[in-house]
């Protein structure tokens, strides 16, 4: 934790930590001033904000409502592809198929059960299934 003498000086140590080394990562403020809080969220290049937080517990979800973790996304900011805090559901190949007349009833992850129930419903409706 750091402490400065104003506003300005906070700010611009944010920054900088950001951009030496997370940018898009994670910022922290420990403040009651609402106003100050809408600026740091506005200003700083962080995918996650903390409010009177813990920086680790607060980003893995410990009492800030985020989704627990095993990596943070840092987004576009720094060169990403997320901004999600990544779980295991985003290290998992899961293949999708889905049909368009029945799209509501149809979109199913690719279990030979599911794919099997899916073929005899676009069947009965009547639906062109192509192989």
């Amino acid at each position: 934790m750091f402490t400065v003498d104003d506003e300005e000086q906070g700010f611009n140590a944010c920054r900088q930590m950001l951009s030496n080394d997370g940018a898009g990562h994670t910022a922290i403020i420990h403040t009651s001033d609402q106003r100050r809080i809408e600026r740091f969220g506005r200003e700083l290049r962080a995918s996650r904000i903390l409010v009177n937080a813990a920086g680790v517990q607060g980003t893995m979800g410990l009492g800030t409502g985020l989704q627990p973790w095993m990596t943070v996304g840092s987004g576009t900011f720094g060169r990403s592809s997320t901004t999600d805090n990544v779980t295991y559901t985003h290290l998992l190949n899961i293949k999708r198929v889905a049909f368009g007349e029945l799209a509501a009833q149809c979109t199913y992850i690719f279990q030979s059960k599911s794919l099997q129930r899916c073929l005899r419903l676009s069947a009965r409706a009547g639906a062109a299934v192509r192989c």
